[in-house]
């Protein structure tokens, strides 16, 4: 077997972003940037997907967002609800079962790392993107939740990835359009931001990604994925933690307007990033890797590759397949997320008494929508709805 060449040792520090093509395009690239592990935004529906995945080249690492299960990405696959549906039950063991679930269909369909849960505490209720993917407002809530769903999708043979370090949750900006900012300081973050990272680093989850977020009582100059005072001297030190550090997308313009995507990817690796995820241009990224260690911009990451080596050592010892049915998973969630002000929701309530029914429509899921007015419907005949959809 040839020696690796410095460049294809750095290329493992890639993940490649696929937004569909064919496996012949895929392997092109490859060739000239062989990246360690690719992301699959999206392909067809999930038996198309699978087949893709069956068909792609040995060692590679295969992840997916799936917050929300297979069906987030892959049409056909189960869907699942939400995280805030999961907060709502209050349960650690139905969070668990989720996670197991979720983390079972992705070691069917051939996916090692599941990016989620989302472990930031939604703070503020002016958040436009985290809202609903967090699990709540209340941090010691969306610990026991987040560590219960970490530990259920590592139990199935998947890597989970906490989500987004140090926290998103307390911004009014989306991260995707430009770089929000988070005005508080280090001892609210220690009480509030911080704390489901702890639990999740207790449950040894495998995988943290960061935020493409400001905070400038922590760090004046550089957002937390360019922070080393955050990656390596908060997480890596204060909270202890040994795994994958992860890049949330290079591409998302909350980083990408502000820096360089190549010098970005060599500020991540000297912060504490050990995988660079999703870049634009993976080959200029290779390109300016390879250059920064050659000019000592940036020592070799042998951190970094010693801890991608260790994840791959963790997916080589899985134990066989969990048997659960996925759809029962997510029944149990649903049933018990219906909740109202001060606990569940009494099973005869909305037969019995007059209800107000509020549907909240972004347009982004029309679809979603219609089922839900329609089950509605088919069991409360006289409901009434106002507003879009």
């Amino acid at each position: 077997m040839p020696i690796p060449s410095e460049r294809d040792l750095l290329a493992r520090l890639l993940m490649v972003g696929w937004r569909g093509g064919s496996i012949a395009s895929l392997k092109r690239l490859l060739k000239r940037c062989p990246a360690g592990g690719i992301l699959i935004l999206r392909h067809g529906d999930v038996r198309e997907t699978a087949r893709f995945i069956r068909a792609l080249p040995k060692g590679l690492l295969v992840a997916a967002d799936v917050e929300d299960g297979l069906a987030m990405r892959f049409p056909g696959a189960v869907p699942h609800p939400s995280a805030r549906a999961v907060g709502a039950t209050g349960d650690p063991r139905l969070a668990r079962l989720q996670g197991l679930a979720i983390g079972t269909a992705c070691r069917r369909m051939g996916i090692h790392l599941a990016f989620a849960p989302v472990v930031d505490v939604n703070s503020n209720p002016d958040n436009p993107i985290i809202n609903t993917r967090a699990f709540g407002e209340d941090p010691a809530l969306v610990a026991r939740l987040g560590a219960a769903w970490i530990r259920g999708c590592q139990d199935s043979g998947v890597l989970a990835c906490a989500k987004h370090f140090p926290g998103h949750g307390d911004t009014r900006t989306d991260s995707h359009d430009r770089l929000p900012s988070v005005p508080c300081s280090l001892a609210t973050a220690r009480r509030r931001e911080l704390v489901p990272f702890r639990a999740a680093v207790r449950a040894a989850v495998a995988a943290i990604m960061t935020a493409h977020v400001a905070f400038p009582a922590l760090d004046g100059r550089r957002p937390a994925t360019l922070s080393r005072r955050l990656l390596t001297g908060i997480l890596r030190g204060e909270l202890g933690y040994g795994g994958l550090v992860v890049t949330d997308s290079l591409r998302m313009k909350g980083l990408a307007a502000e820096y360089d995507e190549a010098d970005a990817a060599v500020e991540a690796l000297n912060a504490g990033c050990d995988l660079l995820l999703d870049p634009t241009d993976p080959e200029a990224v290779l390109d300016r890797l390879v250059l920064a260690f050659r000019n000592r911009e940036m020592p070799w990451p042998v951190g970094a590759l010693g801890r991608l080596a260790a994840a791959r050592r963790r997916l080589a010892v899985r134990g066989p397949l969990p048997r659960l049915d996925e759809a029962s998973v997510r029944r149990a969630v649903a049933r018990k997320s219906v909740t109202r002000r001060g606990g569940p929701l009494p099973g005869r309530a909305l037969r019995d008494k007059p209800s107000l029914w509020v549907l909240l429509n972004d347009g982004s899921a029309p679809q979603r929508i219609r089922d839900f007015r329609a089950a509605v419907i088919r069991r409360f005949p006289r409901a009434r709805f106002s507003g879009s959809g």
